[in-house]
């Protein structure tokens, strides 16, 4: 009788290390989670006729690629390995891209940057360890969607510019968080002299960087005025003190421009010359932090024309009409403070 009224007991107890035993089994050894889906990206892309295409990154092929940037300040940002999708395939879904054609891309912050058709097609130059310039080289572009290490693995889709062995580009064409493209009427590069405390050129991907920027300390400028028909117009550039910035002497850490502001106390000249020669001054006090004295490369959101562009001198800070200048060619700064 009292062992069969021990069996229930044993029996409970049995049961229960059972339960421990498969717990403490499951415990070491778990069933592994599913792993997590990896991020699923589309861009908005505009056709040149107007029409609207989203496009599903995942639905095309995926390829590996290597490079890198150099930011405005000399550093270099990689290189790095990462995936992505080609461009072209991007744009062929949408109806494709012409030798006629430029393309912006804008990103979901709204910063732009347009580029031609040579550049969309990856001809850009490259650049060494030490930063200097090497080349023009025919690179890989693509649109980023994941990345080997950390340099890349934010802020995707990110336009990017691939080669085997890892070549460094301008940081202004690597667009992140891409979100949409707008297939443009084409344009054409140029780049202008700034000659002052250095000497460089200042090309439009550059201007438009600076332009564009949505985190810069010195937002871009517009002037509103009309034609002599009486048409109302809107310049769009930034003011000439930021492209003074530039050469000046007044180098920032941060990446961004710093206008030389000890320097342009001390006084000296500005030129702006013309393509036909034309030279205009001002002074270093009355353009310093002028925000009405600006250099534009836009009129109603398009580049300027050819009687007017690359860049023009337009705002109501100007001392006089003449100072218009139309077809900058080069700034100088003379008279230079010792």
């Amino acid at each position: 009788m009292s062992l069969k009224r021990r069996t229930p007991v044993f029996l409970g107890l049995a049961l229960v290390l059972s339960m421990v035993l498969l717990a403490a089994c499951g415990e070491a050894n778990p069933t592994p989670p599913d792993p997590p889906a990896s991020p699923s990206y589309s861009v908005r892309v505009v056709a040149r006729d107007g029409t609207s295409h989203e496009i599903d990154l995942s639905s095309l092929e995926v390829k590996d690629g290597k490079g890198g940037f150099i930011k405005t300040t000399g550093t270099i940002v990689g290189p790095d390995t990462f995936s992505g999708v080609s461009i072209d395939e991007v744009l062929e879904k949408a109806g494709g891209f012409t030798e006629d054609d430029a393309l912006a891309v804008t990103a979901s912050d709204g910063y732009t940057m347009t580029l031609t058709y040579e550049q969309v097609k990856g001809l850009l130059m490259v650049y060494g360890e030490d930063g200097q310039a090497l080349k023009v080289t025919d690179l890989d572009t693509m649109l980023i969607t994941s990345s080997d290490g950390d340099l890349f693995s934010s802020e995707l889709p990110r336009l990017g510019f691939s080669s085997p062995d890892g070549a460094v580009s301008d940081g202004h064409f690597w667009v992140k968080s891409v979100a949409e493209l707008t297939v443009v009427e084409g344009l054409s590069d140029w780049e202008i002299a700034l000659t002052g405390v250095e000497s460089v050129g200042l090309d439009r991907s550059s201007f438009e960087s600076m332009a564009e920027c949505p985190d810069t300390p010195h937002p871009a400028a517009t002037f509103e005025t009309t034609t002599k028909e009486g048409d109302a117009i809107v310049y769009e550039g930034v003011p000439l003190w930021l492209v003074i910035s530039m050469f000046d002497g007044g180098d920032a850490e941060g990446g961004h421009y710093l206008f030389n502001k000890g320097l342009a106390d001390k006084g000296y000249t500005i030129e702006v010359v013309a393509a036909d020669g034309m030279t205009v001054e001002f002074t270093s006090q009355e353009v310093a932090y002028n925000a009405d004295i600006i250099v534009a490369y836009k009129v109603d959101g398009k580049p300027l024309g050819e009687d007017e562009g690359p860049l023009r001198l337009v705002g109501s800070g100007l001392p006089s009409k003449k100072h218009g200048v139309k077809q900058i060619a080069e700034i100088r700064l003379v008279n230079l403070p010792e």
